[in-house]
């Protein structure tokens, strides 16, 4: 673990994210935000748009502010910014997120002396998908680029001024996780997704699977645990699990704070995602001990260790997904615990948050050396 020295340079940092609504990102930059705290950095975090639950989960040392911008560009938002960067004259700002970096690259414009600008890139495809005219606007002002997917770094925007890149995986506080004590599969198996209802995260897929199982024979209950503020991808899950008869066996809990605990309680995590950065939910499976079967997206899938590679499916193949959900729910118990203890092994040595929060401060560095 690295810590600030007295002597180095202004320790303030500002966190910039849309809300602290739950999701992997958010989590991510909650847990940043605290680790760094924690480090003796002066952190704050910025809220752009609005709070959330997460919020309740920061630590005491990290600021919390909130500009409840309207829009993209809204002037009321950054005059709000403008006069937090004068007061609190952060070294860093570390914006996370395309809106947040639109916003932020707006708001530091004719900004005196204006703190170095490192934009952490979430997305799963980078910026590549992205008009050039967007990329060229904003490109320019970044002095530092974070990837959580090494793929992104090779579609990077020319520049003339060329910003540092450094991949910067996902990670977790590790110990938030109950560990599962028990492997014997009851009649009614237990399945549980942690994902926010998005279109990218592919529920009906699952649900397809889910049917499938249920023609086979097998009794499954599954829990959805993530945010549902897409009303209209939500009201197309609903139809689809009433089109399949699936309204009894399939619970839409919503977002939950108290997946930490709750994940030893089930059979099997399963992730049916098309696009994923991390996924920081694999993550929190590999954490608890829990067993898994996941698409192959993001960057976690790719490094898991040869023996847990067997439970990574391809997307949009419900077949598929069916046939090794079952596969994974049949196993001796024994060999369920054998896996999950290894998991739980490889989540420590790759995905600490410790790890993150060692290659963010090594991008301060640099960045502030420079």
């Amino acid at each position: 673990m690295t810590t600030v020295q007295t002597g180095d340079w202004d320790r303030a940092v500002f966190h910039v994210v849309d809300s602290l609504a739950i999701g992997g990102a958010e989590r991510m930059v909650v847990d940043i935000a605290n680790g760094l705290a924690a480090r003796g950095w002066r952190v704050h975090l910025v809220a752009t748009r609005s709070s959330g639950p997460l919020a309740d989960e920061l630590d005491d040392r990290v600021s919390l502010h909130r500009l409840n911008r309207r829009s993209r560009f809204d002037l009321g938002g950054v005059r709000r910014f403008r006069a937090l960067i004068r007061r609190h004259r952060p070294a860093v700002v570390h914006a996370h997120g395309w809106s947040t970096l639109q916003f932020t690259t707006v708001a530091l414009v004719a900004v005196r002396r204006a703190p170095a600008l490192v934009f952490h890139d979430h997305r799963s495809r980078g910026l590549a998908p992205l008009g050039w005219t967007y990329r060229a606007s904003v490109w320019p002002s970044v002095r530092a680029y974070l990837a959580v997917d090494e793929s992104q770094l090779s579609r990077l925007p020319r520049a003339r001024r060329h910003p540092l890149r450094m991949l910067v995986p996902n990670g977790s506080v590790l110990d938030r996780f109950d560990r599962k004590q028990t492997y014997t599969v009851g009649t009614t198996r237990r399945l549980v997704m942690v994902a926010n209802l998005r279109l990218e995260k592919a529920h009906p897929v699952l649900f397809e699977a889910l049917a499938l199982l249920a023609s086979r024979g097998l009794r499954v209950h599954t829990d959805l645990l993530g945010a549902t503020d897409d009303d209209a991808y939500l009201s197309t899950c609903l139809e689809r699990l009433e089109e399949l008869g699936l309204r009894e066996s399939v619970r839409i809990a919503g977002a939950s704070d108290t997946i930490g605990s709750a994940l030893a309680g089930y059979d099997l995590g399963v992730l049916t995602s098309t696009s994923e950065s991390g996924p920081v939910a694999l993550i929190e499976y590999l954490a608890a001990g829990l067993p898994f079967v996941v698409t192959d997206v993001g960057n976690v899938p790719q490094s898991l260790p040869t023996p847990l590679r067997r439970w990574v499916v391809r997307p949009n193949d419900p077949v598929a997904l069916a046939d090794l959900v079952e596969e994974a729910l049949s196993r001796p118990e024994e060999d369920r615990r054998g896996d999950a203890e290894l998991g739980i092994r490889f989540a420590h040595d790759s995905y600490s948050i410790n790890r993150t929060l060692n290659d963010v401060e090594t991008a301060y560095h640099r960045l502030l050396s420079r």
